[in-house]
């Protein structure tokens, strides 16, 4: 199974189109902005804030549901909706067990989320340092770069919504995401808002730990993404298992 595993992956990697890669260098550019902005607002604690929780949910919902493979994946003829990829549905016609599929598409998922936020966070140090009392290269800036790579971790949670995913499901999976958007939100202003004694975003607060405890921040972050693959792990198996997809 290991072998089908990276074989899926490669087949999904080498299918990436010129568009694709245009696409990634977009979004990649786009979030950079988005994370030098909430970095460098701290004096502006309103607006700060907003951007703060999108920023957060963006990489944590949005980043995993990027396509960038070419033909013959397109969304269009594949009728791709959210929370579900048009490479998945493709390759579920292919002769390869359901666990294999799902091992595949987490480990794509996780390999793209860490080259693509570790690149964010370089580029956004790199060329505006201002906002970060830390360089490209050190301590500060590992644990910076590892605990953001561990929270876009997190958006490897959409590969369990793609298994035995259906034509059907789209409203209920819609809701389902609009559902887990207001909880967040909620869940956001209530903890880091209201409840944590900080006044700026989690953002800046990053900032500030990982220059003053880079190993606590690094340990934090190995925690966090091992907890989370661990969890997805679960939860993607006991999935499969209750449903009877795996063949």
């Amino acid at each position: 199974m290991i072998r089908d595993i990276f074989r899926l992956a490669w087949f999904e990697w080498k299918n990436v189109s010129i568009r694709g890669v245009v696409a990634a260098l977009f979004v990649l550019i786009c979030y950079t902005i988005l994370l030098v902005f909430v970095a460098g607002l701290a004096e502006d604690e309103g607006i700060a804030i907003i951007l703060d929780f999108w920023f957060i949910l963006a990489i944590i919902l949005w980043l995993g549901m990027s396509q960038f493979s070419g033909e013959p994946f397109s969304i269009v003829k594949m009728n791709d909706d959210i929370l579900s990829t048009p490479f998945y549905r493709y390759t579920k016609r292919l002769p390869v067990s359901e666990v294999a599929l799902f091992h595949s598409r987490m480990l794509v998922k996780a390999v793209y989320l860490t080259v693509l936020m570790f690149a964010i966070v370089s580029l956004a140090v790199i060329f505006v340092p201002d906002p970060f009392p830390f360089s490209f290269g050190d301590h500060a800036f590992i644990s910076f770069a590892a605990f953001w790579i561990a929270v876009v971790i997190i958006s490897t949670m959409n590969t369990i919504n793609e298994i035995g995913y259906s034509l059907k499901e789209d409203t209920k999976m819609n809701l389902k995401a609009v559902a887990w958007m207001i909880g967040f939100l909620v869940f956001y202003l209530i903890v880091w808002v209201w409840l944590v004694p900080y006044n700026g975003s989690f953002v800046s607060f990053t900032i500030e730990y990982s220059a003053a405890y880079p190993t606590a921040m690094s340990g934090i972050a190995v925690a966090i993404i091992f907890i989370t693959l661990l969890t997805v792990e679960y939860a993607g198996r006991k999935k499969i298992r209750k449903h009877g997809y795996g063949r």
